[in-house]
């Protein structure tokens, strides 16, 4: 169908509902999500079904209002627009047209400037259906003067968009002001041995050392919670933990929470306190204040031809981690240097590594404060890179945390750029390799062994699951066949990448409890409450609210106290 001077009937159809469907979606959206979670939550029933009802009741208001104004505007004898011609546009018009322009660049300013102010002051679901109502408005303009000029407007900025994407990459890895032009980074055996000195054995008197070390899968902010509630809470049960806490090798959300826990112990919290620190460091919001800027400015960039950092969604995702850190401990730690993270001589505080994915190669990008390299280059070395050494430089914390955590879309490819300038390639979420982070732990325990192969040492490895039961895949002696799930010609091959990832992690763990032992392996997972059923599970993604962490709260002392009794068990020497 056709528009011009005699629009066919199906263009006018489609010409005047298109906006009108698009604009009461931003209203039914909302109404349905508040529906839709209404079966599965405890609290706050009351006040979602209010929302809920409100939204829908307003796009159905919407709606009868946009259907029915042309014929109120008629009887009224207004002037209305006739023509595509600006200059037929009434006052009244212009006067809401200058008014809503003026309101949407000032929410532009306020999102781009001051997105963790904007995403706390309004939340995820307005910030999207804000963007969503100014997606309609400008798009009705853009069609408007499409009309009136004959040019297509909308065409010539995608085409502009895919040409400027080739030069206009703005997501640069944020950098630190410490270089690497002298060695900062102590060798890896060097630090254990030095952390190894006057390390207690056992307390039963045997001659094991128990190191313990901790696999800390991926899964957005509730793989930071879990990993961090669990180590804090193993802490606090058991005096000689953290002294026998080595490493974290963690993934996507769980680096976070390794990076919580080891700065807390940099900044020597007091255990009975340290809970409910962690609760309301993960309490805070990170999925709105980068929507805010993912909506305006980084969406600005696509059609920019010169690349602008403030515009990068990245900061704005890692200031809230430093923020969310720095409200509750008034310390600057997740903003400070990665490799002061761990202060010379803190032998309570674990070393940690970050795991990333390398977009231009697929391998393994590890974060990390000491130096080191696997011990057999032709199975391991191809996959793994050493981010510090890529870019000469350091970065802040949670620069370093943000990087192995890069969610698909909410997260941009981070652009590696060296202290010089030259392009290192780009890096993604740790999980798209593995999502354990076994397969580092595998390596650097392969070093440690080498390298003390005199010492009676007994590395316990702790791994860190937060993925329901039910989403985990099955075991081997399981049917895998499931039935054709929704649109599943268009998802399979997505569902088959998940997969790929999921059953490479399942792989890496194996390949773990065979060096170690397996019985020098101890999982703690999420696991469900047989009470509540229907009760949903903690959501993958950057947003966990007050009730996710009291769900996580409950499932930790449920799941937690059998391999928390394993734990002191080794430290007294008793197993």
């Amino acid at each position: 169908a056709e528009g011009g001077e005699n629009p066919s009937p199906l263009f006018k159809v489609w010409a005047d509902w298109f906006p009108r469907v698009a604009g009461a979606l931003t209203l039914f959206g909302p109404g349905a999500a508040f529906v839709l979670a209404l079966r599965r939550t405890e609290a706050h029933k009351l006040a979602m079904v209010g929302l809920g009802m409100t939204c829908l009741l307003l796009g159905v208001l919407f709606l009868a209002f946009v259907h029915l104004r042309h014929q109120w505007l008629v009887r009224s004898r207004r002037p209305q627009l006739t023509s595509f011609d600006h200059r037929h546009v009434p006052n009244g018009t212009r006067r809401v047209l200058a008014i809503s322009i003026l309101v949407s660049l000032s929410m532009f300013a306020f999102m781009v400037f001051d997105p963790l102010r904007a995403g706390r002051w309004l939340g995820a679901v307005p910030i999207l259906t804000v963007a969503a109502a100014n997606t309609v408005f400008f798009g009705s303009l853009v069609v408007f003067l499409t009309r009136a000029y004959g040019l297509p407007i909308e065409f010539v900025a995608f085409a502009c968009a895919a040409v400027f994407s080739f030069w206009n990459d703005n997501h640069d890895v944020r950098l630190s002001s410490l270089t690497m032009s002298e060695p900062v980074r102590p060798p890896l055996t060097e630090v254990f041995t030095a952390w190894m000195t006057d390390l207690p054995a056992a307390e039963s008197g045997t001659k094991a050392f128990p190191v313990f070390m901790v696999a800390a899968e991926g899964g957005g902010l509730r793989a930071g919670y879990w990993t961090a509630a669990v180590l804090d809470k193993l802490d606090r049960e058991h005096e000689g933990f953290a002294r026998h806490l080595f490493a974290i090798s963690s993934v996507s959300g769980s680096s976070y929470g390794a990076a919580v826990y080891a700065a807390l112990q940099a900044d020597q919290f007091a255990a009975p306190a340290r809970a409910g620190v962690v609760r309301r460091v993960f309490a805070g919001g990170f999925l709105a204040p980068t929507l805010a800027a993912l909506v305006t400015g980084d969406f600005a960039q696509w059609f920019l031809p010169v690349p602008l950092k403030f515009f990068d969604r990245s900061q704005a995702m890692e200031n809230s981690f430093a923020a969310a850190y720095r409200e509750p401990t008034h310390s600057a730690r997740m903003s400070g240097p990665f490799l002061f993270l761990r202060p010379a001589g803190s032998e309570t505080v674990p070393v940690l590594f970050l795991n990333g994915t390398s977009v231009d190669t697929g391998r393994r990008i590890v974060i990390s404060p000491v130096l080191w390299s696997p011990l057999d280059p032709t199975t391991s070395g191809p996959d793994l890179a050493d981010l510090h050494t890529l870019l000469r430089s350091d970065l802040p914390v949670a620069a370093a945390v943000h990087n192995t955590a890069r969610f698909p879309y909410i997260s941009a490819a981070g652009r590696l750029r060296d202290a010089s300038g030259a392009d290192r390639g780009h890096i993604v979420d740790g999980g798209y390799f593995e999502n354990t982070g076994a397969d580092t732990l595998r390596d650097v325990i392969s070093v440690l062994r080498a390298a003390n192969p005199s010492t009676d040492l007994r590395f316990i490895v702790l791994v860190l699951r937060n993925t329901p039961l039910r989403d985990r895949l099955p075991a081997e002696d399981a049917a895998a066949w499931r039935p054709i799930q929704l649109l599943g010609e268009v998802f399979a091959p997505l569902r088959a990448l998940l997969r790929t990832r999921e059953a490479r992690g399942e792989n890496a763990l194996r390949r773990l409890g065979l060096l170690v032992g397996g019985e020098n392996v101890i999982e703690i997972a999420v696991c469900p409450d047989p009470n509540q059923a229907q009760r949903a599970d903690a959501p993958l993604g950057w947003e966990l609210s007050v009730e996710m962490i009291g769900l996580l709260d409950g499932q930790l002392q449920r799941c937690a106290s059998d391999a928390s009794t394993l734990v002191g068990q080794i430290l007294k020497g008793e197993r």
